[in-house]
């Protein structure tokens, strides 16, 4: 397998799974529908039309040439995208909106994404759908009316929607409607170059952000966004790893993905993108990243286009050493809460603002995924993965955090939940259903009375983590882990090579304390 051919390569495997998720019998009143679980299996009474972005996928196989494409200028395939198409003006709501999670729910980021796609594929098929542009219009007049400012990706989502749906029907109010959304995201971008998800730096959503708003870009040719770009860009350098993965639980949302599209077009114009080019790669390459192999039938549908773009640009090779190649450097992200050190063969990564929590390698080998500590007691779930209530930027190589302990209980739906949410959308309210579902899932984090204080030291000869527990703390329960979390995310649980649980570190316990080594 060779590296000009990997993002082809995988993205291909991926087809077969994706046509089995669509209706392809023309004869079908849902010709054209991705989302099996309504049109097949019917154990769902709605569409969720994110599973449409899947037409854009059919709109590249179909018009890419490659070597590999058996897929090309094949009939039955634009057959198919025109139907998916279709069927996803025909689902969408009075409002102009799309579902995603419930039934009448208007759904911002479905809205935006799935418009995206059918945009980016009604022009890559040079299509004049009255139909589909109709919806694409109702779509945007619903972006404009709407925002989600606390999730910086599906503003640029939104933005690079309506720039192209601007493209689609030749209307120019919904390119200043795009306008105002991605300056509005600029404005908020943090001074250090992330985008905020969910009151945090998250390095998968990082990459979800500049897609769009590379996508943006490549459409609008507003000189004024290259800067954020490049910002982006740098910022999300420290977070690759010495074995070319990216992300983790050290995350707002703790994912391990990245869409690969901006940093290989940006590749040709940048040394810096090169290298961030040729790492991912190398990681989508031996499985450190989680690729299109990995995709489950969601993401499937809506994130395997990013991996065909890149197969129209050829691959640059690496130009500029990247943070982990580099000389030895300690440096905090004040803004993020980030600490990132190299020295020697050691590289580590801690999230303060978490816990104290991170990653640590040892040449190219991940050492310790570190998700703190856990104890279980009177049927609640305690663990230090959570916000920090202080800490201490590095100095001489010391770095500290203090927290507490956060107390956690499974939630699953029940009828009666589901019942009650369906109707609350059913009366208009699906918005507002939307942020309290979120507030409850990701944002409601109540710290106990149990506290813990980490010392993180770094050095030459390697990472030393001393943590010290609060008297109240039972000791004799705690378990330091490995792949924790607790946190609601659809992007969790897609599968890596450093998904495979690696033992934490030897523990040496004074009293309360407990020291823990990285060193080898």
């Amino acid at each position: 397998m060779t590296q000009h051919n990997v993002y082809w390569e995988h993205a291909l495997e991926k087809v077969p799974h994706l046509l089995t998720l669509l209706d392809t019998n023309p004869h079908s009143p849902t010709f054209g529908c991705f989302d099996k679980r309504y049109w097949h299996r019917k154990t769902r009474d709605y569409v969720n039309a994110r599973m449409q972005e899947g037409v854009y996928t059919l709109a590249l196989l179909y018009t890419v040439q490659h070597p590999e494409n058996k897929w090309f200028s094949a009939p039955f395939v634009k057959e198919w995208a025109l139907a998916g198409m279709n069927f996803w003006a025909r689902i969408q709501g009075r409002k102009g909106g799309f579902d995603e999670y419930l039934p009448n729910e208007d759904n911002y980021d479905a809205t935006a994404f799935s418009s995206y796609a059918i945009a980016r594929a009604h022009e890559l098929l040079e299509c004049r759908d009255e139909s589909v542009l109709n919806a694409l219009e109702n779509a945007g007049k619903f972006l404009h009316a709407h925002e989600e400012p606390f999730v910086a990706n599906h503003e640029a989502g939104a933005g690079a929607a309506l720039q192209w749906i601007s493209i689609a029907t030749k209307k120019e109010k919904y390119a200043e409607w795009a306008k105002k959304k991605i300056e509005n995201l600029l404005i908020n971008q943090q001074a250090e170059g992330w985008f905020s998800e969910y009151n945090g730096f998250d390095v998968g959503y990082h990459t979800f952000s500049l897609y769009y708003l590379n996508a943006y870009y490549v459409a609008a040719q507003h000189a004024w966004t290259e800067e954020a770009l490049k910002k982006a860009f740098s910022f999300f350098a420290y977070f690759v790893h010495p074995d070319c993965s990216v992300g983790g639980h050290y995350g707002s949302r703790e994912t391990y993905f990245v869409l690969p599209t901006p940093f290989e077009q940006w590749a040709q114009k940048s040394a810096l993108n090169g290298a961030l080019a040729h790492a991912l790669r190398r990681g989508l390459e031996t499985g450190a990243l989680a690729g299109p192999l990995s995709f489950d039938d969601r993401y499937c549908a809506d994130a395997l286009y990013p991996f065909l773009e890149c197969a129209q640009l050829h691959p640059v090779e690496k130009k500029a050493s990247l943070p982990f190649q580099g000389n030895d450097f300690d440096e905090y992200f004040e803004g993020a809460g980030m600490l990132v050190s190299r020295h020697g063969k050691y590289y580590t990564i801690v999230n303060a603002r978490n816990g104290g929590i991170g990653k640590h390698f040892i040449g190219e080998k991940l050492a310790w995924n570190d998700t703190g500590w856990v104890f279980e007691q009177n049927g609640t779930l305690y663990c230090t993965h959570g916000p920090s209530i202080g800490f201490n930027p590095v100095k001489k190589n010391e770095a500290v955090v203090r927290g507490h302990f956060y107390g956690k209980k499974s939630v699953l739906p029940s009828p009666s939940t589901l019942a009650g949410l369906r109707a609350l959308n059913a009366i208009g309210l699906g918005s507002h259903t939307k942020k309290m579902v979120r507030n409850k899932l990701i944002l409601d984090q109540k710290p106990s009375a149990f506290e813990f204080e980490r010392r993180i030291a770094f050095t030459e000869h390697g990472t030393e983590v001393q943590d010290s527990f609060g008297k109240n703390v039972p000791v004799e329960k705690l378990a330091l882990t490995a792949n924790f979390s607790t946190l609601y995310s659809t992007s969790l649980g897609l599968w890596h090579s450093n998904a495979t649980p690696i033992p934490p570190p030897h523990v040496e316990w004074k009293g309360n304390s407990a020291c823990m080594r990285v060193q080898g």
